[in-house]
Parts: C-alpha cells; structure tokens; sequence
C-alpha cells in the first residue's frame, strides 16, 4: 500500500510538473486574458503600462527611469513612466518584436497633454540582426502629423516622440527587406485610455 502511495505521488509530481512545464512555454502564459492568437499563426501579447515595466527591466537590466542615471536611456530624459507595451510571438512563443510607449509625467499638466517616446525592439532569432522596422507614434490631435522612424536596425527603432501623445496610437511592423511581408505588425494605444 505505501508502495502504491508513494508511486501516485510520484506520478501526480511529475504530471504537475509538466502541466506547468507547458504552461510556461506556451505564448499565452505570459498575459492570458490579454494574448491574441493572429491569423498568421503568432500572438499578440498585450501588457498594462506596470506589466510593461516590469517587461522592460526584466529584459534590459534596469527600469527605464533608471537608464537615465547610467547615460543609456534611448527616450532622452524625464521619459520614465510606461504607457504599455505589446509583443509579437511566434506559434512556439519566442518573441519576434516588441514595442514599448513611454510619457514623461508633467505635474499639473493633465496626461492628454504628457509627451510620449515609442522604441520598437526586434528580438529572439531577429535580436543583432538587419531588419527593416517601423514605428510610427501619432498623438491624441487629429491636426498633428504622426512621428515615424523606419529603416534597417540590429537592435531598434526610435526613438520616436509626440509632444501630447498619451491616448494616442502606435503602429509599427518588422520586416526582414523593406518590400518583403510582414514579420510581425501591431498597434496599440498609448497610455491606460478608455
């Protein structure tokens, strides 16, 4: 009888195990009532402007904020307060490009009005390489032209910026040659906006 017992154990141990082994790996898990699967077989993961940071120091060392101090902050100064991000996996959950918004925040300014910087990263199996990406950061003004930055980059595009930018949109997309389809494209909206 011990014999059986512990063999269930053992048993129910390494299902467990594996159930959340596949939890882990699978896109979804990293935001689930925010993970979209795309028609073209990848995910798009949404994170809130705090699952955003946390996102961003996790993957490059410090907050944003705190790139200022070590001289290494792409957005310039003052741009330390997450307006979300979003990321696009393929179907096996390795990330193939995310895209990060960030205000500064103006005391007595109102968040229509905060300045916004965009960066979009190529990462996974793309990260070091040449590719061809776009990020477009418009504002909440429909008389303002958006900001664009687009070309060939190893690492990312931007910065680019808008002077009242919170609630407004940010598109990009990654390319592997500027007329070749899509590797992954997205948009969001800047800032926690209704």
């Amino acid at each position: 009888m011990r014999v059986l017992r512990s063999t269930t154990k053992l048993v129910l141990s390494v299902l467990l195990l594996l159930a959340a082994t596949a939890a882990m790996a699978s896109p979804a898990s990293a935001a689930e009532s925010r993970t979209t699967k795309n028609a073209d077989g990848t995910y798009t993961i949404e994170y809130s402007p705090e699952e955003a940071e946390k996102l961003f120091a996790r993957e490059h060392g410090s907050p944003l904020g705190a790139q200022r101090l070590m001289g290494s902050n792409p957005c310039g100064s003052g741009y330390t307060h997450s307006g979300g991000a979003q990321r696009i996996t393929d179907s096996g959950g390795v990330p193939i490009v995310t895209a990060y918004s960030w205000y500064k925040d103006i005391p007595d300014n109102g968040f229509y009005e905060d300045p916004t910087c965009g960066l979009l990263y190529s990462e996974g199996n793309y990260s070091g390489k040449s590719m061809y990406l776009s990020a477009t950061l418009c504002d909440n003004y429909v008389d303002t032209p958006c900001a664009t930055d687009a070309g060939y980059y190893a690492t990312y595009a931007g910065p680019v910026r808008q002077t009242h930018g919170y609630c407004g949109k940010y598109y990009f997309f990654m390319k592997k040659t500027k007329t070749s389809s899509d590797l992954a494209r997205g948009s969001f909206t800047v800032g926690a906006c209704n």
